[in-house]
């Protein structure tokens, strides 16, 4: 949200707005005063020029030859197969979702308009490293498993197995489709859904665009989605120009600079080498705060000057320093950065990560709070 807010700034003044702007301003009179400051500085340098970023026109003249995948999209690519430690798995979303009277037919139909309205749904990777759309495709043959007949016993087995098979699923790039949806009937009413989507095909918000949009396909087969003009080829192809802008190049050397200052990763005590790894199994472990809690924690975070997600990402690292070898380490913050290139950014499906190293350092013995404030 904060990373909108700066983009829409931007655009609307002309000028560079500093993420550290929206973060260290808790209203909007006081951001106002900030950017009205930078606004009338007459020292202000080229960091406060204008961003600039290009406009791209969408055009489907070559929109089913192949294009170089994005840098999110390499890693996932390299990462899947056993080159490396703790390789030989696949960065991808699995899901079950339970409800009542669901129609499996309709289902099938709606998630069928999904697959011709998103064409990152109808993509494959290529041998060298590229990515293509698939003009057409044969309809999704989503499986309907029938388990209202059978004993309990049974069919808690038979979905374990489906579970089983799928959590851990390394799709084959090259081949579609790069996602698996399977139907679980466990009675007239129950359904369970199974979802295996790669991530080479969406993040996390685009996942939520998708869940979003086959709810409105489902309950109106005609709904009136807007038909999308910018697709993610588009918007690849278009960053990739930017790459030689004077303001990424800026950007870059920037980071290539800090690289070297930057501490490694955390060294924690393992119990196992990485290296002996070959099918790495991996286990989503959770909990919940009570929400008085949660309240209290974000009354202090704010009396604080900090964000939740700043609170959050403070208490991993302490959580981090308390295991690890050393107390000054990086991390890999994600975001999901669409730049504001085309109004339609919003509403398309693809890869948006962006990664930044963020550097933590708790060797110092001062107290959690002014730790947090300095991450």
């Amino acid at each position: 949200m904060a990373l909108e807010l700066k983009f829409d700034l931007e655009k609307a003044l002309g000028t560079s707005i500093s993420i550290t702007a929206l973060l260290n301003n808790s209203d909007i009179a006081s951001l106002s005063a900030d950017i009205l400051q930078t606004l009338s500085d007459d020292t202000a340098d080229a960091a406060h020029a204008t961003v600039g970023f290009p406009q791209l026109t969408p055009t489907h003249a070559d929109r089913y030859q192949p294009l170089p995948i994005n840098e999110i999209q390499e890693a996932y690519w390299i990462g899947r197969s056993g080159l490396f430690d703790m390789g030989n798995v696949a960065a991808h979303v699995y899901a079950e979702f339970e409800t009542e009277g669901l129609d499996c037919d309709r289902l099938k139909q709606s998630f069928q308009q999904l697959i011709q309205r998103h064409e990152m749904l109808r993509t494959v990777l290529l041998p060298n490293g590229q990515q293509q759309v698939l003009e057409t495709v044969p309809p999704y043959p989503m499986a309907v498993l029938d388990l209202r007949h059978g004993a309990a016993a049974d069919q808690q087995e038979k979905l374990l197995a489906v579970r089983q098979q799928l959590s851990h699923q390394i799709h084959d790039a090259y081949q579609w489709p790069l996602f698996t949806v399977q139907v679980a009937r466990l009675s007239d009413q129950r359904v369970r859904i199974f979802l295996s989507l790669d991530n080479l095909l969406v993040d996390g918000a685009s996942l939520g665009l998708l869940y979003r949009e086959w709810g409105q396909y489902y309950q109106a087969s005609e709904a009136a989605l807007a038909p999308l003009t910018l697709t993610f080829r588009d918007y690849v192809l278009a960053l990739k120009a930017y790459e030689q802008s004077e303001v990424y190049q800026r950007s870059l050397a920037y980071w290539q600079q800090r690289l070297a200052t930057l501490p490694p990763a955390p060294e924690l005590p393992l119990a196992t080498q990485p290296f002996d790894l070959k099918q790495p199994q991996f286990t989503r472990v959770s909990a919940q705060l009570p929400p008085e809690v949660w309240q209290r924690l974000q009354a202090q975070a704010q009396q604080a000057g900090l964000t939740p997600s700043g609170l959050l990402v403070a208490a991993y690292g302490e959580v981090l320093a308390t295991w690890s070898k050393t107390r000054h380490f990086s991390l890999n913050l994600t975001t999901f950065n669409r730049l504001p290139l085309h109004p339609q950014v919003p509403d398309i499906v693809g890869d948006f990560t962006s990664l930044t190293l963020l550097a933590i350092d708790y060797r110092n013995a001062d107290g959690f709070w002014q730790r947090a404030r300095q991450v």
